[in-house]
């Protein structure tokens, strides 16, 4: 009897090689690349327009993360590539911007038009100056 006890991790040991074995077919495996996961969020130029906008800078969250995390509530609708927009993503491009939270702002930036998976195209305004203006 106690030689069984040695001998069954050695048949449970086999019978797992086999039934891998037996998962493995004579045709070639093709290589799996994983997605590029950096290369989600697209980026057209808009022939370099630079732009102007005043309004509440204001934080945001998106779905899949698709944002900058920052967007400004436009002081009055624009009209941008025939879209009416109450509202711009704003890229900070290295700006901190921080102390100008939830606070009336004025952006000069350059105008992008943005693609992602989940949100589609959208605008951004990619700082270049920002100040602060009265409330």
């Amino acid at each position: 009897m106690r030689r069984l006890r040695g001998i069954k991790p050695l048949l449970v040991g086999l019978w797992l090689l086999i039934g891998l074995v037996s998962n493995v077919s004579a045709e070639p495996k093709t290589e799996l690349t994983p997605p590029n996961l950096t290369g989600t969020i697209k980026t057209v130029k808009v022939h370099e327009v630079n732009i102007t906008v005043a309004g509440k800078l204001i934080r945001v969250m998106a779905i899949g993360g698709e944002t900058t995390g920052w967007a400004v509530e436009l002081d009055e609708p624009r009209q941008i590539g025939g879209e009416r927009l109450i509202r711009l993503e704003v890229d900070p491009a290295g700006t901190k911007l921080g102390d100008f939270e939830n606070r009336r702002i004025e952006i000069v930036g350059i105008l992008e038009k943005r693609s992602g998976i989940e949100r589609k195209k959208y605008w951004v305004v990619v700082v270049k100056e920002i100040r602060g203006l009265a409330n």
